[in-house]
C-alpha cells in the first residue's frame, strides 16, 4: 500500500469532455488526446484508477500532497479531490500556486524549491511512519 499520495497538477476525471474554448495551457486537443492514447475505452475512463475524483468512496486512502495551479483548467479536480479526502479523513496538504497555469513550478523558481522542500519534507515524514 502506498504511504503517501503526491499530486501535481493532476487531472482527476478523465471521464469529463474537455470543452472548446477552455481556457489555458493544456488544450481541449492536447486533453482529447490523453483520454484517447491512455483510455482508448471511453467506459474505462469513468473507473476509479482512472478518474480518482468519481470513486464512491476514498475512505482508507493514504495522505495527500495536492498541487494546483490557480489558473489551470485542472485546478477545480484537484481543488474538489482534496476536499473529498479531508471528507473522508484523510489528512491533505493542499497547495494552490496563485497567479499560474499548468506549468505552476516553472514562474516562481524560489517558491518552486519551497514547494519542493515541503514535498520532500511530506516524503520523509510518510517515510518513517512505515518505517
Amino acid at each position: 500500500m502506498p504511504t503517501l499520495q503526491v499530486l501535481g497538477v493532476p487531472a482527476l476525471d478523465l471521464s469529463a469532455e474537455p470543452r472548446d474554448g477552455d481556457p489555458g495551457m493544456i488544450s481541449p486537443d492536447l486533453r482529447r488526446l490523453v483520454r484517447r492514447a491512455y483510455l482508448p475505452d471511453p467506459a474505462s475512463r469513468r473507473e476509479a484508477y482512472a478518474s480518482p475524483l468519481l470513486a464512491d468512496d476514498l475512505s482508507g486512502l493514504p495522505p495527500a500532497v495536492v498541487l494546483t495551479g490557480e489558473r489551470d483548467i485542472l485546478r477545480t479536480e484537484g481543488d474538489a479531490y482534496a476536499a473529498r479526502l479531508c471528507d473522508a479523513g484523510i489528512r491533505v496538504v493542499h497547495q494552490v500556486t496563485p497567479g499560474v497555469d499548468h506549468y505552476f513550478l516553472t514562474e516562481d523558481p524560489a517558491r518552486a524549491r519551497t514547494t519542493m522542500a515541503m514535498v520532500a519534507e511530506e516524503i520523509s515524514t510518510a517515510g518513517q511512519r512505515v518505517g
